[in-house]
């Protein structure tokens, strides 16, 4: 009911989810200049030293190829990755150095989002009033820029070690499973997102409908999410599983324009489910849209 409930709200939404949209498409075409520009010295250095494209091709050309059986192709792209890393480290380090700043402050832009967007799903549940998105914006700048700054500080690790995670499951069962290896690499990178959102999940909701500071909110925030922790997770898991597919099969066939375009959803569903999950917890009626009011929600 929790992931019906929030899906409910963001179909309810689309006004919010279309000026959400327009930050995210801002944004992300500053930084994918930023960051395009900051690439492209090592870009150029691959050039000349091997033809990635090439590279990847016959890689994947081997594995489709070869399944379980070996995986020749890939060990040989990752030899002449470390190759060119180990050539070109001095460049490399200074990339990596600089994409990781981009990836902060592009977080940090990206979460200045949740705490107005939030402010208005929350009126919208407890009396069905949409504010104006622009002034919800302004009014919570100060509390959303301290959030998006203690939430980029935890996040940006976090998904650095889960992806790190991840990578090493496929490297390790990749020589005994092959492809089957990346199967379960993107599982337990489905899960650890899944379980971080999941730990966090009641922070806004503690900001926004008590109140309260965004520190104390955080430290209170660990108690609130154990009631509801298990009813939340198979929410977000679905979640974090249908972005990671839509993201992984339409990322290069539509040059990035879906994986924009999902994100601010994915933002307000992952809002949505928290918010519903602290309603139900309390017991709180909320609306649906303006026909639509949902009461004794809690599940025993």
């Amino acid at each position: 009911m929790i992931f019906k409930n929030a899906g409910a709200l963001l179909l309810g939404s689309v006004n919010l989810l279309y000026k959400v949209l327009i930050y995210a498409v801002i944004l992300s075409l500053l930084f994918a200049g930023l960051f395009s520009a900051i690439l492209q010295p090592v870009a150029e250095a691959a050039g000349k030293d091997f033809n990635l494209v090439a590279a990847w091709n016959t890689a994947v050309d081997t594995l489709l190829k070869a399944g379980t059986e070996t995986g020749a192709g890939v060990y040989g792209l990752f030899d002449r990755l470390t190759l060119f890393i180990q050539e070109n480290s001095t460049l490399i380090w200074q990339a990596v150095g600089f994409s990781a700043l981009l990836l902060f402050l592009f977080t940090f832009g990206y979460s200045l989002l949740t705490i107005p967007a939030a402010s208005i799903v929350y009126s919208k549940m407890a009396s069905g009033y949409n504010p104006k998105f622009g002034n919800a914006f302004v009014a919570n700048l100060g509390k959303s820029a301290l959030y998006a700054l203690i939430f980029s500080l935890i996040t940006v690790p976090c998904n650095v070690a889960i992806g790190l995670a991840a990578f090493f499951v496929a490297q390790w069962l990749f020589p005994s499973l092959g492809v089957i290896a990346l199967t379960i690499a993107a599982f337990v990178l489905i899960l650890l997102g899944a379980l971080r959102i999941a730990a966090f999940s009641q922070w806004v909701p503690l900001i926004v409908i008590e109140k309260i500071s965004v520190a104390k909110a955080f430290c209170r925030s660990f108690a609130a999410t154990r009631k509801v922790f298990f009813r939340i997770l198979p929410s977000l898991f679905t979640l974090s599983a249908t972005m990671f597919a839509l993201f992984t099969t339409t990322m290069i066939t539509t040059f990035g324009v879906v994986p924009l375009l999902i994100f601010p959803a994915c933002l307000l569903l992952t809002i949505n489910i928290g918010f519903v999950a602290y309603f139900e917890n309390h017991q709180m009626k909320f609306y649906l849209d303006e026909n639509n009011i949902v009461t004794h929600t809690l599940q025993e």
